[in-house]
């Protein structure tokens, strides 16, 4: 795209100012290529969060849980693994993706005063956790009749975010029942 948008400025230069409809189109072309280089980076945003590398993902998870305890003025507390955590990028991107999704629907359904979040390594296996003390649901009833949101078009739910975990060989669990919170666990090993 950067070479189309490169292109299209060499022929602006070039076009005599006697030909104005020809600029206008010229214009509207250059106009249209750079939404389509916003959208395109807005994509990949939500693909992959650019804190996720810069920061990585212990990082990217205490930011995360900042800024839902800003949202819903609920505690929340992270805590980090006592060692380095050290996954490969497709891991780090699902396990952000999975506490992003249980902190949404926490915000959104749980109506809860305390949030943990926990990370670490036990032997081979990195283990994420995101418990609160909210109003839980009925976990069969979750399962049977899984809601997508008509917006999610990248399968971010927690059921396809169970897929996505299982594809990379690990196990998501949700432990919840009315009146007593719920837990999401992601455990994923590395191969």
């Amino acid at each position: 795209m950067r070479a189309l948008k490169i292109y299209l400025g060499l022929i602006d230069q070039a076009f005599p100012a006697d030909m104005p409809e020809q600029k206008e189109r010229l214009a509207k072309s250059k106009q249209i290529l750079a939404n389509l280089v916003e959208r395109g980076h807005n994509i990949s945003e939500l693909l992959r969060p650019s804190e996720l590398d810069e920061l990585g993902l212990v990082e990217s998870l205490a930011a995360l849980a900042s800024s839902h305890q800003e949202l819903t003025g609920a505690r929340y507390h992270f805590q980090r693994p006592s060692a380095s955590v050290t996954l490969p990028s497709e891991h780090r991107l699902v396990l952000y993706r999975v506490a992003q999704e249980a902190l949404t629907n926490i915000a959104k359904h749980a109506h809860a005063s305390q949030v943990m979040i926990s990370l670490e390594q036990q032997g081979r296996a990195v283990v994420l956790s995101v418990r609160d003390n909210g109003v839980g649901c009925d976990a069969q009833e979750l399962l049977r009749r899984p809601r997508r949101r008509k917006d999610d078009t990248f399968r971010l739910g927690l059921l396809g975010l169970r897929e996505r975990v299982e594809l990379l060989g690990g196990q998501l669990t949700i432990k919840t029942s009315p009146g007593k919170g719920t837990t999401v666990t992601a455990n994923l090993t590395p191969s």
